[in-house]
């Protein structure tokens, strides 16, 4: 928000664009992908097997380990504790039992313990917005909606800092140095400058579904 802000854009595509960044899986759409990750394993008798592939490279394994919190995230807790008073109201999700078993088998898996991937914040929200009955394509809107208040917040501040200036992300170029001009005639047998692009699924568009028809599609591409 504030790098967009920057910019002096009006607020509401800098929001747009601060959105953006949160909706990837390896953020703000974590809990999405850990939710499609759930139904996929199924049941608590295939945790097991889960694991393995993961430590295998075979799977993903979403909703563990920080940038920050080497250790377990105490949002987390307070998360899994909200969980249930939630299915008290809505009723319970049944992909809690799996989750609950992933996390006892997780910690107690060296393999895991080694790497300090513990349980994070989007480990368990999913479920919550599940058992409310939110539509999965709309979890990434209910993360953003109580952070505007705050990118607004600091969109505000920056525009006030009158020394402040264009935010420009940082480059460091690794390519080769200072290269001759080729003709275009010449270029058509250039193997090294000749490239085709080819359009890829994105890692979001193959952890989620948009219309719930393409689960079991996707889920094979990964």
């Amino acid at each position: 928000m504030r790098h967009i802000g920057s910019s002096l854009v009006d607020p509401y595509s800098a929001v747009a664009g601060a959105a953006a960044a949160l909706y990837g899986p390896l953020h703000g759409g974590a809990n999405e992908a850990v939710l499609r990750m759930l139904e996929e394993i199924g049941s608590t008798e295939k945790v097991s097997q889960f694991l393995e592939e993961v430590k295998q490279r075979k799977r993903k394994l979403f909703g563990f380990g920080h940038r920050i919190y080497k250790n377990y995230d105490p949002r987390a807790k307070i998360v899994r504790n909200i969980a249930y008073e939630v299915f008290e109201v809505c009723g319970n999700e049944p992909l809690i039992d799996v989750a609950i078993e992933l996390e006892k088998k997780a910690l107690t898996d060296e393999y895991f313990v080694k790497r300090k991937l513990y349980p994070n914040v989007d480990f368990y929200s999913g479920l919550i917005y599940k058992a409310m009955g939110f539509p999965t394509d709309m979890f990434p809107v209910l993360f953003a909606i109580p952070r505007i208040a705050g990118w607004l917040a600091h969109w505000k501040e920056s525009l006030e800092d009158k020394e402040s200036k264009i935010w420009r992300p940082r480059q460091a170029y690794t390519g080769p140095p200072v290269r001759s001009y080729i003709p275009m005639e010449s270029r058509e047998n250039d193997k090294d400058t000749t490239f085709n692009v080819a359009h890829q699924f994105s890692k979001r568009s193959l952890v989620a579904t948009y219309d719930g028809k393409d689960a079991e599609k996707n889920q094979s591409k990964l």
